[in-house]
């Protein structure tokens, strides 16, 4: 089994994608099973709350994990020696019980051999206090055993990503309510959002943020879960930019500032913007607000605060919207099905009110307007 640098990459930024969204894990598994050439994998996490455990697989049947939780569970072998068992150790099947005596087992008989478990590797991938969680990959029991040197050594590698990724979960969790309501407020903003930790990792990000990263073109979510640009020259300024929001000169305070990635594939600038968000209990460090601005992506004129802002009238606001995106004011007539003088009359009147004598200068002051928010799809 070998796993290229690539492929490793692709894991690690998979897994981290997964801790800013939840619903990426069963993607993350997938490819992780892949990997290993198993037939699942599960990762299984203990609410700190409730204690109950909260079970993301891949390659297993729903009704199967019922079964299991219901009943089979407590006969599993695997479980009583992970949970006595130190964090970070990797256990193979042959470690945890004998082939003859797995072989005799109900647990083995009713439920493992129906759904072609038999073997893997296991581990136990508590941090701390916060995160309490197990990593099991499966396959089927075979004469070989599963745990080879080197599907061990991957998995001793992947293991920091995935307690790092539980962890930053684990933060997010902590602050729910108004966690939901921030990212919430984000999902509007049509740029990318992303909020870095004072550590430096990325700690969400908002959809067009997620959208970038996954393309890997520009940016991309590195080891350790922090922010990388694609091209090693510009993540040395991305670097920078983001060491110098998070932590302050002796004599001053994070500054930030902004840099433009230059992609290959897309021949588009990509704006970065970087700001401190303040300090973190005193220790000279502040978390750091990224913005992803696309110049090439086009404004959404916001009608309505256009409209009530000049007190435009319908068929006015209707004829400023069109000026932005139509080449001539022949085009705004037949995009309106309206004649050219009619046209013309609108646009003086909506000069008259914006206090613009030009169409450039209406332009301009309706690009003022976009907030960067996505306006409602209803007519106003």
């Amino acid at each position: 089994m070998t796993v290229a640098l690539s492929q490793f990459s692709e894991l690690v930024s998979n897994i981290h994608e997964a801790a800013l969204d939840e619903v990426r894990w069963d993607f993350t598994l997938r490819r992780i099973a892949g990997a290993f050439d198993a037939f699942g994998v599960a990762l299984l996490v203990v609410d700190p709350k409730s204690r109950e455990m909260k079970v993301a697989s891949s390659g297993t049947d729903p009704a199967t994990v019922q079964t299991y939780n219901a009943y089979y569970g407590r006969m599993d072998p695997v479980a009583a020696a992970i949970r006595h068992s130190p964090v970070g150790a990797i256990l193979t099947g042959d470690q945890i019980t004998s082939k003859s005596e797995l072989l005799r087992s109900e647990f083995f008989v009713d439920w493992a051999l129906p759904n072609e478990v038999g073997d893997g590797l296991f581990a136990k991938l508590n941090t701390d206090a916060m995160v309490d969680a197990w990593l099991c990959i499966a396959a089927p029991l075979r004469s070989a055993s599963y745990g080879t040197r080197e599907r061990q050594d991957l998995m001793r590698l992947l293991m920091p990503h995935l307690r790092q990724a539980l962890r930053t979960q684990a933060l997010l969790g902590q602050h729910t309510t108004i966690g939901r309501d921030i990212f919430d407020a984000w999902e509007a903003v049509r740029h990318g959002v992303i909020f870095v930790s004072a550590e430096g990792r990325v700690l969400h990000a908002n959809s067009a943020a997620l959208d970038h990263i996954r393309k890997g073109v520009d940016l991309k979510v590195g080891v350790g879960g922090c922010l990388q640009a694609a091209r090693p020259t510009d993540d040395a300024a991305l670097q920078k930019l983001i060491g110098s929001s998070i932590r302050a000169p002796a004599d001053g305070t994070p500054s930030g500032g902004s840099y433009a990635l230059h992609s290959s594939d897309t021949h588009h600038p990509l704006l970065v913007q970087v700001v401190p968000l303040g300090r973190s209990n005193g220790d000279g460090k502040s978390s750091a607000l990224v913005l992803l601005v696309n110049p090439q992506a086009p404004a959404e004129f916001p009608s309505s605060v256009l409209r009530q802002t000049y007190r435009l009238t319908r068929a006015e606001t209707d004829v400023a919207l069109a000026v932005a995106r139509c080449p001539g004011l022949q085009a705004v007539a037949d995009e309106l099905s309206v004649s050219l003088p009619t046209v013309r009359v609108h646009l003086q009147r909506v000069f008259e009110k914006t206090g613009t004598n030009r169409q450039a200068d209406l332009v301009r002051l309706m690009m003022m307007l976009d907030g960067g928010l996505h306006q409602p799809a209803h007519r106003v």
